[in-house]
């Protein structure tokens, strides 16, 4: 991995280590459960990673290009097409009643001790009617506290609100920390309060088991193992058939892996010690 970044002029080198934390933030953020991250925000990132790493590299490593394709489609065109053919017909993928169970409880768990979706809308139209920039505090009649914190240090372009009520509940809201798009106060801030409460409302649903429909995060978990798992699986012919360019492309990216490594790793028996004698 050094002799890969030792290649890289410096500049490249920044922006492909800033997209790379965005995208590992991503990653993570996929795998905690019923993540809000939208298949166009992960598709855009990864994408731009693999054509820098791409064009960085293609005159110094053969076989990097057959590589990379064979990443870009593992982790980002078969998954995504896969969740976009499961949006188009539910009936294209079978899905186990323990994710749906799992799913279930993972909501529930993340709504206990958030603050419910009706105060937050109390609570965004309260600052819509509010002159002051960044309220600190919010009476509904009962108060909410606001504690503001920038999240980016670079530049500051994003901004985090803690809202608190009684010491027990409390909803974080991230929201770009830019200049307003319309004449609006808070604008950016009400922005990061809607995008909350759909995201609440979206938990709420699962919690119910009303309106179900997996996360791209299941989803792209799920589809990057080619569906082995058993939660999700293919229903249909052609998801069934599609499924089989993934194995394919999964075994390759294993050998070429195993070939990368082959004579740099390796298990040989331990040499015995001789014991010395003792005079």
């Amino acid at each position: 991995m050094k002799k890969i970044f030792d290649k890289l002029d410096s500049f490249t080198f920044l922006i492909l280590s800033m997209l790379s934390v965005f995208l590992i933030a991503i990653f993570l953020n996929m795998v905690s459960g019923i993540s809000s991250v939208k298949p166009w925000h992960f598709g855009i990132l990864y994408l731009a990673v693999i054509l820098i790493i791409y064009y960085s590299l293609k005159t110094e490593y053969n076989g990097i290009k057959t590589f990379l394709s064979l990443l870009l489609f593992a982790f980002m065109v078969y998954p995504i097409s896969s969740y976009y053919l499961y949006q188009y017909d539910n009936n294209n993928y079978e899905i186990s009643k323990d994710l749906i169970i799992l799913e279930s409880l993972i909501a529930k768990d993340r709504l206990h001790k958030n603050i419910p979706v009706n105060d937050l809308i109390k609570i965004r139209e309260a600052i819509k009617k509010s002159d002051v920039d960044d309220p600190k505090s919010i009476s509904l009649p009962f108060p909410y506290k606001m504690e503001h914190k920038n999240i980016y240090s670079i530049n500051n372009s994003r901004s985090q609100v803690t809202f608190t009520k009684n010491d027990s509940l409390e909803t974080e809201i991230i929201y770009n920390n830019l200049p307003p798009l319309s004449g609006t106060k808070n604008y950016q801030l009400i922005d990061g309060i809607n995008g909350k409460i759909n995201l609440n409302n979206k938990l709420l649903e699962i919690s119910l088991l009303k309106n179900y429909q997996i996360p791209f995060s299941e989803f792209w978990i799920e589809s990057v193992v080619s569906f082995s798992s058993g939660h999700i699986k293919p229903a249909k012919n052609f998801p069934k058939i599609f499924n089989s360019l993934q194995i394919v492309s999964l075994l390759f990216l294993s050998t070429i892996l195993i070939n990368s490594v082959n004579g740099q790793l390796t298990v040989a028996k331990k040499k015995k010690r001789k014991k010395k004698r003792k005079k």
